[in-house]
């Protein structure tokens, strides 16, 4: 048989081409002086995220502990507690623990929460709210709660996004529906606590508290609701990829 020039010879009829598989070899110890910091390094920013969170949610916890003479203060401890120092908490403890799927307690976790908020911001609560073992029941509460929604939240937005973003959007309207009373109340609804606290404006300061929970409130829920979206619509767009190519 003629063979052309350039070109090589096929294996024969009958004969299985051999492959060559590439070779391991066994890292030396001067390569695992160089793999082992890397592969600590997740683990290490893990540990690190979950001591930051804790050491933010223990000093605006101890910051909440203060008497505030304004419903501004107190509102402002109870946003960076629940939209802040809550979701820093829950995103390492998604990552370091099981999963949870059922989506019905995002819906019970959400309405905790909601419902928490709204009880107590009653004028007939407020006095306890302000006094000084109060504070700290209204605080570890609310926070007990947020971490909850939460870290439900994260899970469920693993296999339903959009059950998550419906439970944020939901969640941000109800916040701000009581921001929005707080606002455009013609009075002051605290009358009691004003009176105890001997406030120049009240009303001003209720309004003031108001706003501050309308803009920043929802602001938390709207980041993590395109965030979902966001990683939802990626998820899609590589399955779309993968099936035209397949």
């Amino acid at each position: 048989m003629l063979e052309m020039p350039g070109l090589r010879r096929g294996p024969a009829p009958g004969r299985r081409a051999r492959l060559r598989l590439p070779e391991v070899r066994h890292p030396t110890s001067r390569h695992w002086v160089l793999i082992m910091p890397l592969q600590a390094l997740p683990a290490a920013a893990s540990a690190a995220g979950t001591i930051a969170a804790g050491a933010v949610t223990a000093v605006v916890f101890a910051l909440g502990l203060l008497d505030f003479s304004v419903l501004t203060g107190h509102m402002a401890v109870h946003i960076v507690l629940m939209n802040l120092a809550a979701p820093l908490v829950a995103v390492f403890v998604v990552r370091n623990r099981a999963e949870i799927h059922p989506g019905a307690l995002l819906w019970a976790a959400a309405c905790a929460q909601v419902m928490s908020l709204w009880v107590w911001h009653a004028p007939s609560l407020e006095p306890f709210a302000h006094s000084s073992a109060g504070r700290a029941v209204v605080h570890g509460h609310l926070l007990l709660m947020a971490v909850l929604f939460w870290c439900v939240l994260l899970s469920v937005a693993e296999r339903s996004p959009l059950q998550a973003i419906f439970a944020l959007l939901l969640t941000g309207k109800l916040v701000c529906l009581l921001g929005a009373l707080l606002t455009l109340s013609p009075r002051y609804l605290y009358s009691a606590n004003a009176q105890a606290l001997s406030l120049t404006d009240p009303l001003a300061d209720q309004q003031l508290a108001g706003l501050l929970m309308i803009a920043a409130c929802p602001l938390s829920y709207l980041v993590a609701s395109v965030a979902i979206a966001a990683r939802m619509l990626g998820l899609v767009g590589r399955a779309s990829v993968a099936t035209t190519t397949a």
